[in-house]
């Protein structure tokens, strides 16, 4: 089965969320999205009540150390379900912890400034 049931878009820009509109608009997914227009941290306790999720991107902005706190959040409110994979994009220097409580990191990949984080929840979680 390939495609989400549903995705949800987090955004504070106004420019973003009209992209993002008309992005959903063109490709006919309106009915398949949701959009959060506030602050992720005060969107956090909305997104995790319908979670957990089988893939997170998350891009929050560069040189505000926002990375370790939001691996912290999806972690401690189980927002990934066991297996599910978590793409977090920073800026090179700032700071991503090498193993964050209840996530392994699988691969990192830098492109100029930008460095790529692919984290997953160990599927060993499965309950019987």
């Amino acid at each position: 089965d390939r495609g989400a049931a549903h995705a949800w878009f987090v955004d504070s820009s106004l420019q973003a969320k009209r992209t993002i509109e008309a992005n959903l608009q063109h490709c006919n997914l309106t009915g398949q999205a949701s959009i959060i227009f506030r602050d992720v941290w005060k969107a956090l306790p909305e997104i995790a009540a319908v979670a957990p999720f089988q893939l997170i991107f998350a891009d929050p902005p560069y040189g505000q150390e926002a990375g370790p706190r939001l691996l912290a959040e999806i972690a401690h409110r189980e927002m990934l379900e066991p297996g599910g994979l978590l793409v977090l994009e920073t800026a090179c220097a700032d700071p991503v912890p090498a193993d964050p409580p209840g996530l392994q990191l699988v691969d990192q990949r830098r492109y100029g400034i930008t460095m790529i984080h692919l984290l997953q929840r160990p599927a060993s979680e499965v309950s019987p």
